[in-house]
């Protein structure tokens, strides 16, 4: 494991779990989604869209889109886990959704600069801060990597 070099929290692969920064090897950048030839500095926290230094924005220590709306929601949404694929995050989506919590989910996976580093990114599943706890309580039993509040 190493350290994200915006946040500090360990990062197995390539994508902060805490932050959203990309902890890449220069040979293998990703690229952002709005600028092909520019390499991606981080991914949004909200959506996962790969962006550049001059698409993203640092929101309470987490990296944000261009997308005016993800401001707000990364303020009140915050991580509760990072699901390794599509099926982990359906089995978490559809468990907090039938306790009555609601959920956002945000994959790097969606884009076309990700493409090639499919297996190495996790997606986020987030949540709204007031219902955090109950949300760990319900995926408690899954064995799902942490990613601090």
């Amino acid at each position: 494991m190493i350290r994200c070099h915006n946040c500090g929290a360990e990062v197995a692969e390539v994508l902060c779990p805490s932050c959203g920064a990309l902890v890449v090897k220069s040979a293998d950048e990703i690229a952002c989604e709005n600028h092909p030839g520019e390499p991606a500095v981080a991914c949004c926290v909200v959506c996962g869209k790969p962006v550049c230094g001059d698409c993203t924005t640092s929101a309470d220590g987490v990296f944000v889109c261009d997308v005016p709306e993800h401001h707000r929601i990364a303020a009140t949404w915050v991580p509760l886990t990072l699901a390794m694929d599509a099926f982990e995050a359906d089995m978490v989506k559809t468990n907090l959704v039938q306790a009555g919590i609601p959920i956002r989910v945000a994959d790097p996976r969606n884009f076309a600069g990700t493409l090639w580093f499919r297996p190495h990114l996790g997606v986020r599943i987030l949540v709204e801060r007031a219902t955090w706890e109950s949300a760990k309580n319900v995926i408690s039993s899954f064995q799902l990597p942490d990613i601090e509040s």
